[in-house]
């Protein structure tokens, strides 16, 4: 396991551990909190040209050849994304590491967390979802699709031009609740299941998705094969408000 290959998987890990997308500031501030990388004096250097330090420097490079390779995803401002096929490679290189026996980067802290997640599922995203089903094996982790439907991201962002960053369900806001960190941040909601579209078929932004905050969201899909629709949802928070 090369160099290179570490960094990708510390960012990936972050962003696995920060449930999937981030800041690049959350992103590389989680690395340092958990003291999951090895740094050198001359990482710790602050870079007079740039007034960074070189590690995060470095790992924001790092992180334009995973977009490249779409194992992450920025359609978002400042938002850094696991997709599903980075999710993939994460495991791959934990395959890696299990393997190797010294590392350049990888502390033994960032060992500790590898191993609280090898039985963790596979992160789903509101970006890159899975049909069919994920089955665990002890060990490993395996994929077991029927279909394979693509998120177009230029659908996610006319929804959320359309719709905006305000819940659909509940009025939530992350930029008010959380200020600057939140700004821009909201999940996309297909009312027609992707699952159901029967390969490719043409997706309104307007009339076929919403954007819902993460809890509203998680409510909707907490009936797998009957995802709630956006009246439910309206009609759960107006009993639960009456109540």
């Amino acid at each position: 396991m090369d160099s290179e290959e570490e960094k990708r998987f510390l960012l990936l890990l972050s962003m696995i551990h920060l449930g999937g997308a981030g800041t690049k500031q959350q992103v590389l501030n989680s690395i340092a909190e958990h003291s999951w990388i090895k740094l050198t004096p001359r990482e710790r250097e602050v870079m007079q040209s740039r007034n960074e330090i070189r590690w995060r420097n470095d790992l924001a490079y790092v992180r334009k050849h995973l977009v490249q390779g779409r194992y992450v995803s920025d359609k978002i401002w400042d938002e850094w994304r696991i997709t599903e096929k980075g999710t993939e490679y994460f495991h791959k290189l934990r395959r890696k590491v299990e393997q190797a026996s010294s590392f350049r980067h990888l502390s033994s802290q960032a060992l500790l967390k590898i191993k609280s997640i090898d039985s963790s599922p596979p992160l789903l995203s509101d970006e890159n979802a899975l049909t069919g089903e994920t089955q665990s094996q002890e060990g490993t982790i395996q994929y077991q699709w029927t279909t394979r439907y693509e998120r177009d991201p230029q659908l996610r962002a006319r929804a959320i031009e359309i719709h905006g960053t305000t819940c659909n369900g509940c009025d939530f806001n992350f930029e008010q609740k959380y200020g600057e960190i939140g700004r821009g941040f909201i999940e996309v909601h297909h009312t027609k299941p992707v699952s159901a579209l029967g390969g490719d078929a043409v997706v309104n932004p307007q009339s076929d998705m919403v954007t819902l905050c993460s809890n509203c969201h998680s409510i909707v899909h907490r009936k797998k094969s009957e995802p709630l629709a956006l009246q439910g949802l309206k009609a759960l928070l107006n009993d639960t408000a009456v109540a």
